[in-house]
């Protein structure tokens, strides 16, 4: 037996110059105390690489290369030497992997919730961190998730129209464990305007709103008369009023149909998805002018302005038989006359229109007024 038969060979040097490559990848730098035949190399848990142990001629092999590794997976790897059929200690070395690169990344807000989906592109970790903070007001929170390749995180409750800068971490399974960073910034939209009630007024077409959360401005449009309306609103009050036509220098037209549009701008421009309303306005102010000629009721009726789509009307005997004597409809007109015989109607003569205003649900102004034949005219009375 000779001297070399009876001594065992040494391990590698401790210190090795030990690399994470990338997510996947080790490589290790080995050096020896002397001359060996065999390294060996062992990892644990095995993905393929040398989970048995790996006989590699020793003289030639000075850095080891342990590739398809998976990402953010501790590994220990064993190094021993062989030399004549016998084995030295063993040395190891214990390496964290980095995380998995963050990929098909893509977010899709609204005005208070926020969806973020993401693949992790391979690889294992603990738990996935999502630290967030509005812009405006300083809100801050955070919020964990299980540690999945595909991903899809739901934020809710959050502020319209606010900007939030957002931190995801990918925490690895080491002690301690290594973090994988993704920062990126959300902007969200404004609410949508609320509308809480609407008046349509001869010349004016007032709108109460409602808003959460905060916006910017306000933007309006009308048609067919843009030139009416406000435009723009800066006052950022959850409500308020929007008064559409002016009395003394832009009054709407009466009997006509409006369109509006309603939408709010974020501070940083995002815009809502639009509010519609359609109104019609009542018909203008109507005078009467009645008088008794012989056996007829003679109604003369004045539309003061406006526009419309037409009239309907009722002729009634408001003496002993009190019944409808005539209904009909009329083209829209401002100046309506109209003669009753009064042999059809008996003693008392009323007149009831029907003032139509244009659009598909158009506003109905009705006004009436009375002939009696025993020689007293009415008064003209108000709309009913």
């Amino acid at each position: 037996m000779t001297l070399q038969d009876s001594l065992y060979p040494l391990p590698p040097r401790e210190n090795q110059d030990f690399r994470v490559v990338g997510s996947s990848e080790l490589h290790l730098t080995v050096e020896y105390f002397d001359f060996v035949q065999y390294l060996i190399v062992t990892i644990e848990p095995d993905d393929g690489n040398c989970g048995l142990g790996c006989k590699l001629d020793a003289p030639l092999t000075t850095t080891v290369h342990l590739t398809g590794l998976s990402p953010g997976q501790t590994y220990t790897v064993y190094l021993s030497t062989e030399s004549y059929d016998r084995r030295s200690d063993v040395i190891y070395i214990t390496e964290d992997m980095n995380l998995g690169e963050i990929i098909a990344f893509r977010t899709i807000s609204s005005s208070n919730m926020v969806t973020i989906e993401f693949q992790i592109e391979a690889g294992v970790g603990t738990e996935i961190i999502l630290d967030y903070s509005a812009v405006k007001t300083g809100h801050t929170n955070s919020s964990t998730f299980p540690f999945r390749r595909f991903n899809r995180l739901v934020l809710t409750d959050l502020m319209p129209s606010d900007s939030y800068r957002m931190n995801l971490t990918l925490v690895g399974k080491g002690s301690p464990p290594k973090t994988k960073m993704k920062p990126f910034d959300v902007d969200l939209y404004p609410s949508v305007v609320e509308v809480t009630g609407t008046q349509e007024l001869r010349t004016l077409l007032k709108i109460n709103y409602r808003v959460a959360g905060n916006f910017s401005v306000m933007l309006i449009t009308v048609k067919p008369d843009g030139s009416q309306c406000p435009c723009q609103i800066y006052d950022q009050s959850p409500t308020g009023q929007i008064v559409i036509g002016d009395v003394d220098t832009h009054p709407l037209t009466p009997g006509d149909e409006y369109f509006v549009t309603i939408r709010t701008s974020s501070f940083f421009g995002l815009q809502t998805s639009p509010t519609y309303i359609v109104r019609s306005l009542p018909v203008d102010v109507i005078t009467w002018n009645t008088q008794l000629d012989g056996a007829l009721a003679k109604f003369d009726v004045q539309v003061a302005g406006g526009v419309g789509s037409y009239i309907a009307y009722q002729i009634k005997d408001r003496g002993v038989n009190k019944k409808t004597i005539e209904t009909g409809t009329l083209p829209f007109s401002h100046h309506v006359q109209m003669d009753v015989p009064s042999a059809v109607v008996g003693t008392c003569t009323q007149l009831i229109l029907y003032f139509y205003s244009r659009g598909s649900k158009p506003h109905r102004s009705s006004t009436s007024n009375r002939a009696y034949h025993l020689g007293h005219k009415l008064s003209q009375l108000g709309p009913v």
